[in-house]
């Protein structure tokens, strides 16, 4: 996790006031969202502390400190991330390149929203399940923050007309923070002490059925004009076309289907919520929590909390 914990009361100083003005609705997305304190990668000058590549290259070399190996033993590196560093090339390359006590080895980017990291994951485990690979190293991490930035959006033509963010790009601006996180997998377990072991993991996506909901590169959920569409990358800033969304509409449609997977599970027999101990749901908002719970014990299928 990148500099020192930040309060919400903080928030602002990191992030900067839009045209000089304070959010008029940051208050009220906190409040839904329950999150206390976060990480950024920026200070309150804005400047660039870690890169994305430099915060995964962090959490991967934290993982095999952990371990006995000696990073020459890794021979798979999958990286994951919402937005890159750079366009070109891939988000492994540049985190690879961090990381020149690594071997030569084969690398892969995964790129997505929430899924991304587990992505990752996936690639590294079914190498290794197939015996291409022995040792794998899997790394998320991510950087919205300087895509919230007060600078970032003031050439919009909206701000310059003294209208405020449209909602669903203030509604992130209050949610997402920074940091990285890697996961050491082998084809074998520790010789010493505890570990996990993956018996499977599922990935569906609901991409043909639905808009789209979490993006960056289009002025607005109906546009079908990318960034790349505009004659210059000013006039794309201007129409907002960098600007990172969330179609608010469609979460209750999210919380919806990931119950609906998780019943498919249950059916095919790959989950019995009465043996399970732990479970690590992930969501963004304590507001999503109480939905997600209702839902699961109107199916019957709820675990402890």
């Amino acid at each position: 996790m990148p500099g020192e914990p930040i309060n919400n009361d903080e928030m602002e100083e990191y992030l900067g006031k839009i045209a000089s003005r304070p959010s008029r609705v940051s208050q009220r997305i906190l409040n839904s969202n329950g999150i206390q304190q976060r990480y950024y990668a920026i200070d309150k000058q804005q400047p660039t502390l870690y890169s994305n590549s430099q915060m995964a290259a962090f959490a991967v070399r934290e993982a095999i400190s952990q371990s006995n190996l000696e990073p020459g033993a890794i021979d798979l590196l999958a990286c994951a991330t919402t937005l890159p560093d750079l366009l070109v090339p891939g988000f492994a390359s540049t985190v690879h390149g961090e990381l020149s006590e690594l071997s030569p080895l084969e690398i892969v980017s995964t790129q997505g929203v929430c899924c991304a990291g587990v992505s990752a994951l996936n690639y590294a485990t079914s190498q290794i399940e197939l015996g291409k690979k022995q040792t794998a190293i899997a790394v998320a991490s991510e950087f919205p923050s300087r895509l919230f930035k007060n600078t970032k959006f003031e050439a919009k033509t909206s701000v310059q007309a003294g209208k405020p963010l449209p909602f669903d790009t203030e509604f992130l601006r209050w949610m997402l923070s920074d940091g990285a996180g890697a996961l050491l997998l082998q084809n074998h377990p520790n010789a010493t002490g505890i570990s996990l072991k993956i018996e499977w993991i599922e990935l569906i996506s609901h991409a043909n059925a639905y808009p789209v909901c979490m993006y960056s590169g289009l002025a607005n959920e109906t546009s079908t004009k990318s960034w790349l569409g505009y004659s210059s990358y000013l006039n794309a800033a201007t129409a907002g076309a960098f600007d990172w969304r969330q179609n608010i509409s469609l979460l209750d449609n999210v919380m919806k289907l990931g119950v609906e997977g998780w019943l498919r599970l249950i059916k095919a027999g790959r989950v019995c919520p009465q043996e399970i101990d732990w479970l690590l749901c992930h969501y963004s908002s304590h507001f999503f929590r109480e939905q997600i719970v209702e839902l699961l014990e109107q199916a019957g299928c709820m675990i402890p909390e």
